[in-house]
């Protein structure tokens, strides 16, 4: 019985026969048309699989957080977009204009493209990727009161009741912005910022959905961040990083916990095993392990910590500002993304 592959291993499978047989992505753009095994592998990886599942898209747009992600599939997913996307997007190109004669260059980074506005002469569908949802947004709130002023204006005896629908569906909108307080722009600004999350299998296969699990807290984490409440985002990003420590840095059982003279863990009154201080564990992870030292968290955590004790007294967040709560949050990725294997 053979297993199937997933998304995640497709893409590494066809990824790597193209570049073992291509090389490099100059030699791809040289020899797609006269070396046939390239021309295969181009085609299997671009139109049989990319194209044809929507996986760039998915991946680059779609959930923040990836589970059971495969060994090499970050690593190759960042050779595939800073180095062999732009070859591929030319040879594309050939393949449709035969006669463009315009070089290759094999240093230009691909570029990040602005936002822009669905042009519906062209686009007959919402592209998160392309598109800013913000105005896409507004337009859907455009028709609907395009609409209910043509209902009001229509002689038809069924328009009062479509137009109560639209008024009803006006109103929810108004109140989501008005009342409850989202930021459609903020939201779709701060989703974009965010790349995605790989977790490993061996990391989120630790945990479930069940609440409080490590995948439960970094989900509840962005999505606070992404609507724009900064101090429950900050909460859950501390929870995050304790987890990290406790379940994913391989800390031996006297850096977790006080040892009593028995040599076993100290418990607290309800019987758990006493953990110790932040700080410790902190310097324990940056002791064995260098991507903690990089980050230097303990810091952040002191600034988080106080907030969440002495809230009345801090300075208030301003949600417009997101360098610091997506600055914890890169590190998080970072730090689940290079999680060191069970010992």
């Amino acid at each position: 019985m053979t297993t199937r592959l997933n998304g995640f291993e497709q893409f590494m499978l066809l990824f790597r026969e193209l570049k073992r047989v291509a090389g490099t992505p100059q030699r791809l753009v040289t020899f797609h048309q006269d070396i046939p095994e390239i021309g295969v592998a181009w085609r299997r990886l671009q139109y049989e699989f990319l194209l044809r599942f929507d996986f760039k898209r998915r991946v680059d747009a779609g959930n923040k957080l990836f589970r059971q992600v495969p060994d090499g599939f970050k690593e190759d997913w960042t050779e595939y977009k800073e180095q062999w996307a732009p070859a591929i997007a030319h040879v594309d190109l050939l393949d449709i204009l035969p006669e463009l004669s315009a070089p290759y260059d094999p240093n230009r980074l691909p570029e990040q493209e602005a936002l822009e506005a669905p042009d519906p002469d062209y686009d007959s569908s919402f592209d998160p990727v392309r598109h800013d949802g913000a105005k896409a947004f507004e337009w859907a709130i455009w028709l609907l009161d395009h609409e209910l002023e043509f209902r009001q204006e229509s002689q038809f005896e069924d328009d009062e009741a479509i137009a109560n629908r639209y008024r009803i569906a006006l109103g929810a909108v108004d109140y989501v912005i008005k009342t409850i307080g989202l930021d459609v722009q903020a939201v779709f600004r701060r989703w974009q910022a965010l790349p995605p999350i790989f977790m490993p299998a061996f990391v989120s296969n630790k945990h479930g959905k069940e609440k409080g699990s490590l995948n439960n807290l970094l989900d509840d984490a962005i999505r606070a961040y992404v609507c724009g409440a900064p101090a429950a985002a900050l909460v859950l990003c501390r929870s995050t990083i304790e987890m990290l420590l406790n379940k994913h840095c391989n800390l031996s059982e006297d850096e977790l916990f006080e040892i009593g003279k028995d040599g076993k863990p100290k418990t607290t009154k309800d019987g758990r095993p006493l953990e110790k201080s932040l700080r410790e564990r902190i310097a324990a992870a940056e002791r064995h392990h260098e991507i903690w030292r990089q980050y230097r968290l303990y810091p952040r955590l002191e600034r988080i910590n106080n907030l969440i004790h002495d809230y009345s007294r801090m300075a208030p967040l301003d949600p417009n500002d997101d360098k610091f709560l997506r600055d914890i949050l890169m590190a998080i990725k970072t730090l689940i993304e290079s999680s060191p294997r069970p010992a």
